[in-house]
């Protein structure tokens, strides 16, 4: 677990979160309403540090890949250069 930085200690081992907009006031050894972070003797702790919370799959090209579209139509003549301009091959 990995201490918190935005937050204050109080007496009594409590602690008041300031990492997000609840501003929880959390007890020893409880949690605030988010469930992400947990009061431990008056330092407050994460309880998801390094854990994936999402993960995605995306593609890396998200245009149409022009050139091999141009050739399947008989461009062959043509190069593509920034996007749709095209220009004689050399």
């Amino acid at each position: 677990m990995k201490e918190a930085m935005l937050y204050e200690k109080l007496p009594n081992d409590r602690v008041q979160c300031y990492l997000c907009a609840h501003r929880c006031l959390i007890a020893d050894e409880k949690g605030g309403v988010c469930q992400v972070w947990q009061n431990q003797a008056g330092t407050l702790y994460t309880l998801v540090y390094g854990t994936v919370i999402a993960r995605h799959l995306d593609s890396v090209e998200k245009k149409p890949f022009n050139t091999s579209l141009r050739r399947k139509q008989g461009h062959e003549k043509y190069q593509t250069v920034r996007g749709s301009r095209t220009v004689p091959a050399l």
